[in-house]
């Protein structure tokens, strides 16, 4: 009898402590609207939180690098293009740089540049999640500024979301108590 209730406080601990640490651990949640709202953040709260993009983002232009002029009556374009790339990869920080909107954030990935930065805000059709904003989406591509000029991006990066890191550190007490039991006849 004495061995069975130790093992049931040693149960009652070790639930105790699973519980603990379960509820203060620190992970990467979805920034939304409603995390948004609920938070009570301000503009100038958001800049000093962490953000991180969920998935890779590949930025391309091209550039021509050639010469036009008209030869015996002909047009002729001489050189070739210059493809760019800006490769934003899964997990990469970023920082809030421009809010122009309660629902726009303009969310930095360049180290070096604030000025580089793309634009997030809630979708409707993902659940109201912090994505990828561009000025137009097709079937295949969509067409994002970023640095001051025209970029293209994979119609896959639609759905680039925004993760913060995220620890809900509030305290809860549980109270516990492990029966012993009753047998027939006890008061």
């Amino acid at each position: 009898m004495k061995f069975d209730s130790m093992k049931n406080i040693a149960y009652t601990l070790l639930f105790g402590i699973l519980l603990f640490t379960a509820c203060s651990t620190s992970t990467r949640t979805v920034f939304s609207q409603k995390f948004y709202k609920n938070s009570g953040l301000s503009a100038e709260d958001l800049k000093k939180v962490q953000f991180y993009v969920d998935r890779d983002i590949i930025l391309e232009r091209s550039i021509d690098q050639g010469s036009t002029m008209i030869e015996g009556g002909k047009v002729l374009i001489k050189g070739g293009k210059k493809i760019q790339e800006v490769i934003i990869r899964s997990g990469t920080k970023g920082v809030l740089t421009y809010m122009p909107k309660d629902d726009r954030m303009g969310i930095s990935f360049d180290a070096k540049n604030a000025d580089n930065y793309l634009m997030f805000g809630p979708n409707p059709k993902n659940n109201n999640r912090y994505t990828l904003l561009a000025e137009n989406w097709n079937k295949n591509y969509g067409v994002i500024s970023y640095g001051g000029a025209k970029w293209t991006t994979s119609a896959s990066a639609a759905t680039a979301t925004l993760l913060i890191e995220y620890s809900d550190n509030r305290t809860r007490k549980t109270q516990t108590k492990v029966e012993s039991g009753r047998s027939v006849g006890s008061n």
